[in-house]
């Protein structure tokens, strides 16, 4: 073929043109696997927050629930029941006593012998610091009337008095007036209707006041919104479930201040089933909004009451540590491990996660919670092998075994046009002396050119052209046999002994005409060996290899081909020797290469194509063997080995 670099340039240019495009392409491609990973996986996140907030917002509905009726109970207590005994008109015609005023006698108050399940201590203070509660009677008489008919002992006094201690250690009246009027939402001066509002949160309150004048709206969330917006869309997400979350409190303050209501109805005095006193016509009381107060660790109920002209601040103390188990126990299923913290700032709340009865707010583990919700396997981005990296691998090995294949296919097209070039131009050559000595031979003996005593060496002349003729005719077709098939087809027993007996003649003429002798070297015990082998390969092969020495062998030192048959353990070996000049190290590396001449090399060598020692090596391999070069000084020296499966 002409010029074939131009083949392999054409076939590198496609290939800078494919590969560039192919590098972009997968770039792209993992840049937009990366991106979808990692949206996926930050929308798996996203969903698991929402389904944790769920979560959560199911756990508070319950918390809220399990608290609302205790602290709408003790926010609707009326203020006489902060009394262990209050006064109740007396029937008509009874007789007053000393200890009550004419036509009035005392009840207790349920807080005297009724222990509310969340709470440690109801007590009240006055603006002098006086602590009073009504679950410890004040004097003698009010003692024994507690002793002997409310089922008091004097182990619950010593436990009250010890309270109210602890009581006066952590808190005040001026602490308490304080942190009540820094959280009054109203004017409390105005407040003259009784029990116009009987719970507050002032955090809730503060928090739903900012929302309805949109502060939330304008200046926090839809900002917050824009810039997420532009960060991801898992943000946004986030966002989201945020505000879901904020809706979800709203509704569940609404429920509540809903349900407070009727609490209140049912519980302030008739709900405790008591009468309620009858007040003078000249008394004023106005009783304050409850409000829940943190004051370090502890926490107060409490609100401002004005008896007449008499303030008092009346509180409920909480036992914190107890609604917290009975909170965790309540939602154990759902939320486990919950844990709370106090919201002493409207500003630090956080409204998904408050409850709406106290200030305060849950705290779970979310790493260990969004571990928890996982429904998928999802590995960090990158990772993990997606269907995206695995077509690109696809393609890319794709793109490398077709490359490989164009490549080989382009190699092997080019080789096989330069081999036929180079057979055709041998062929032509070694078929046109032969033909031209037959064509002037015969022409001569017919037009009775040549002497009687003469004929006969021409005859010996055009015999000699046509075994060339034969013999190249016959190598051609055996090599293009081989090339279809992989022979084998008529394996015989044989003893080696006579297997060269039976080709051992055609051998010896061959060496006769090159003017040279064969000689054998075989042991006595490998000639009686019987082999399983192709007679006819086996005879082509060391015909061609004596052939060949014959032809390349020109005049040596010693005019004998040596053949040897040795048994190896594992082979069985021929070897076929001359004492010629040998073969050139540079034609070494291309001798078993088929039609491996030139017109110039066929010109200027021995006769033949180039095709004995390629027929050679593939005959060989047909048998399982090998046929090897090994140079010898002087001469050289072909080795074939069979394996003893021939045997």
């Amino acid at each position: 073929m002409k010029q074939p670099v131009h083949l392999w340039i054409l076939f590198g240019l496609c290939l800078l043109l494919i590969l560039p495009a192919m590098v972009w392409l997968t770039a792209k491609a993992i840049e937009l696997d990366r991106d979808l990973k990692e949206d996926r996986h930050q929308t798996e996140l996203a969903r698991r927050e929402a389904e944790l907030q769920e979560k959560i917002t199911s756990a508070l509905y319950r918390m809220d629930w399990k608290l609302g009726p205790h602290i709408a109970r003790e926010a609707a207590r009326p203020f006489y029941l902060y009394e262990s005994f209050y006064d109740l008109p007396s029937p008509v015609g009874s007789a007053a006593t000393a200890a009550t005023p004419a036509g009035f006698r005392m009840l207790p108050s349920p807080l005297l012998y009724q222990n509310s399940e969340f709470v440690q201590l109801h007590f009240q203070i006055t603006p002098a610091g006086v602590f009073s509660s009504p679950q410890r009677p004040n004097g003698e008489e009010a003692c024994r009337q507690a002793l002997f008919c409310c089922g008091v002992t004097d182990q619950s006094i010593e436990l009250r008095d010890a309270q109210l201690d602890q009581v006066r250690r952590f808190c005040s009246y001026d602490q308490l007036l304080k942190k009540i009027q820094s959280s009054t939402l109203f004017d409390w001066e105005t407040t003259d209707e009784l029990g116009q509002n009987v719970y507050v949160q002032p955090q809730i309150e503060n928090y739903l006041a900012r929302q309805g004048e949109q502060i939330l709206e304008n200046e926090v969330l839809a900002p917050a919104a824009d810039a997420e917006r532009l960060e991801s869309k898992s943000s946004l997400q986030r966002l989201r479930v945020a505000d879901r979350g904020d809706k979800e409190f709203i509704k569940r303050q609404e429920s509540y201040n809903t349900n407070t209501i009727e609490w209140a109805d049912n519980n302030r005095g008739l709900g405790n089933q008591l009468l309620v006193p009858q007040l003078q016509e000249n008394r004023q009381v106005v009783e304050g909004v409850m409000r829940p107060i943190w004051i370090g660790d502890e926490l107060i109920l409490t609100r401002r009451t004005r008896i007449d002209s008499r303030h008092v601040l009346q509180c409920c103390w909480l036992d914190w540590e107890k609604i917290q188990n009975a909170l965790r126990h309540e939602v154990n299923d759902i939320l486990p491990d919950v844990r709370f913290e106090p919201v002493v700032d409207d500003r630090k709340l956080i409204p998904g996660r408050a409850l709406v009865t106290l200030p305060a707010q849950v705290v779970v583990d979310v790493p260990k919670m969004l571990a928890t919700l996982s429904l998928t396997a999802e590995q960090p981005a990158g990772r993990s092998i997606s269907g995206m990296q695995v077509a690109l691998w696809l393609a890319w090995i794709a793109l490398a075994l077709s490359t490989l294949a164009i490549g080989l296919l382009l190699y092997g097209v080019i080789r096989l046009s330069e081999r036929r070039a180079a057979f055709v131009s041998a062929v032509t050559h070694e078929l046109r002396t032969p033909l031209t000595t037959f064509r002037m031979y015969s022409e001569m003996l017919a037009d009775k050119m040549v002497p009687v005593e003469k004929q006969s060496a021409y005859a010996h002349t055009l015999r000699i052209q046509a075994d060339r003729l034969s013999h190249l005719v016959e190598n051609v077709l055996q090599f293009a046999r081989l090339e279809r098939t992989a022979g084998n087809e008529r394996l015989e027993h044989i003893r080696i002994s006579d297997l060269i007996a039976r080709f051992g003649d055609r051998l010896a003429e061959r060496a006769a005409q090159a003017g040279m002798t064969i000689e054998y070297a075989i042991d006595e015990d490998v000639a009686n060996q019987l082999v399983r082998v192709e007679q006819p390969v086996i005879e082509q092969i060391i015909f061609n290899l004596v052939d060949n020495a014959c032809k390349y062998a020109n005049k040596p030192e010693k005019p004998v081909i040596v053949i040897g048959i040795t048994d190896t353990g594992k082979t069985t070996r021929f070897t076929v020797r001359d004492f010629g000049p040998g073969i050139e190290a540079t034609y070494r590396k291309r001798l078993f290469q088929p039609f491996c001449k030139s017109d110039l090399e066929a010109a200027n060598s021995a006769p033949g194509v180039g095709l004995g020692l390629a027929l050679c090596q593939r005959m060989a391999r047909s048998l399982g063997g090998t046929l090897t070069y090994h140079a010898t000084h002087p001469g050289a020296c072909f080795q074939l080995d069979l394996p003893m499966r021939f045997r």
